[in-house]
């Protein structure tokens, strides 16, 4: 007998009645009822339930609910969900565990939903990815996730929507949350009310490249004791839109909050209403760090955040090498408490690194309150502007006819109640500290 799809299919002809009642029919095929599909690995499949999730997954279609029972026992990976389908347990009763040691514990695609599971990697595996999904959004929520052994715990590639909600993920090796986009592919990740703690990398760390589009928004997150809490890096000709806020930020072991962008990126970000404490690693430890190389172009508004007990800066931005421009918005922000007898300035701003660059920066520095003695090593200073080559620009918004280092130096400190402020100019003879160049703030 031949295979079901090659049975020749003969049918009366129909009338124009029959074929219309057939279409409406045919219109509503793709919203048949979702089937729930019941996982229980303390008794043999039967009676509707299965007691792998493998033989659930092959016996489910997209689109399927698959419910698993917490009974104490994890319960095998790795596993590859199907479109569109939930992962779930019921809310009440402790999470059940999926684990694995080889591979990703679960690997996601469009549409999958997880939520109220433990998701723990082992050995060689990290917990949940994701690749090259162009369509429909992935929902992880109300998740704990862990790995060991391994250098991230989720990692997504080229997925076009992700939304992280409610989830706790802790004490992986390396990073937390590895998010990289390539090629043209356009994505927009979601990271709400999540607990990052104890993992060794970044608790959330963004790459963008070629001509990729990013859009990132992370708010109301805890991170306790990873590398950076945020760090995102934009080069080729990628675009990448960042919100970062209401976040508490305790004991980074690097710069808690990084932007970087190279080559001809652009990068915009505003970060707002943070809480950054304790970014102590023995030098070189920012609270906030924005750096433009390249030919890229930065613009972070960073406003009423409060930053305290940091080795190196509060806020560190720099237009170094190339022809980088750097747009910054540095206004009322809380910075108390520098730590260590080698601590920098509370506020750092640059423009240029070697001779030939051509890096503009304009920046609007007001309404900040500094507290505690600050630059340990040098003249004492809260604020320092740097302008380290004669082609590049420090221009000072509000402030633009501040022409010499010392009324930009008076205009910053009124600013910012009173602050001590040292301005520097860099192989090249004394005169104008400002250019002619305008400086429009784009917020």
């Amino acid at each position: 007998m031949p295979a079901a799809d090659s049975i020749p299919l003969r049918l009366p002809l129909l009338s124009s009645f029959a074929l219309l009642l057939l279409a409406a029919g045919g219109a509503h095929a793709d919203t048949a009822p979702r089937r729930v599909w019941h996982v229980d690995n303390s008794r043999p499949s039967g009676n509707g339930s299965y007691d792998t999730l493998a033989a659930a997954i092959a016996a489910s279609g997209p689109g399927d609910e698959l419910v698993l029972e917490s009974t104490g026992k994890p319960y095998a990976g790795p596993i590859v969900l199907k479109e569109g389908q939930g992962l779930s347990a019921a809310e009440a009763k402790p999470a059940p565990t999926i684990s694995a040691a080889e591979g990703a514990v679960i690997t996601a695609v469009s549409g999958v939903t997880i939520r109220h599971v433990m998701i723990a990697g082992s050995g060689k595996a990290s917990a949940i990815q994701a690749r090259d999904v162009d369509h429909g959004t992935i929902t992880i929520s109300d998740a704990t996730i862990t790995t060991a052994g391994v250098d991230d715990a989720i990692v997504i590639h080229n997925v076009l929507n992700l939304h992280i909600e409610r989830c706790r993920i802790r004490d992986g090796k390396g990073r937390a949350l590895r998010v990289s986009a390539s090629g043209s592919s356009s994505g927009e990740l979601v990271v709400t009310d999540t607990t990052f703690s104890g993992n060794g990398g970044n608790a959330l760390d963004v790459t963008a490249g070629d001509t990729a589009r990013v859009t990132l928004t992370v708010r109301g997150n805890r991170f306790e004791h990873n590398a950076a809490a945020v760090a995102v890096s934009a080069a080729g000709t990628s675009r990448v839109r960042t919100v970062i806020e209401k976040n508490a930020i305790v004991s980074p072991s690097v710069s808690a909050i990084s932007l970087f962008a190279n080559e001809k990126a652009d990068l915009a970000a505003r970060i707002v209403d943070n809480t950054v404490t304790g970014a102590v690693c023995g030098g070189g430890c920012d609270g906030i760090r924005v750096v433009a190389n390249g030919a890229s172009s930065v613009a972070a508004a960073i406003r009423q955040n409060t930053i305290k007990q940091v080795d190196e800066s509060a806020v560190r931005a720099l237009a170094a090498s190339g022809s980088a421009t750097l747009i910054l918005i540095i206004e009322a922000n809380t910075i108390d408490e520098p730590h260590g007898a080698n601590v920098g300035v509370a506020i750092y701003v640059g423009a240029g690194a070697a001779s030939a660059d051509t890096a503009r920066v304009c920046a609007k520095i007001s309404g900040n309150r500094i507290v505690g003695g600050w630059d340990a090593s040098g003249a004492g200073a809260a604020i320092r502007l740097v302008r380290s080559a004669r082609g590049a620009t420090m221009a000072l918004e509000g402030q633009r006819a501040a022409g010499s280092m010392a009324a930009a130096e008076q205009a910053v400190s009124a600013g910012n109640g009173g602050a001590r402020v040292k301005a520097a100019m860099r192989s090249m003879p004394a005169g104008a500290f400002a250019t002619a160049g305008t400086c429009e703030i784009p917020w």
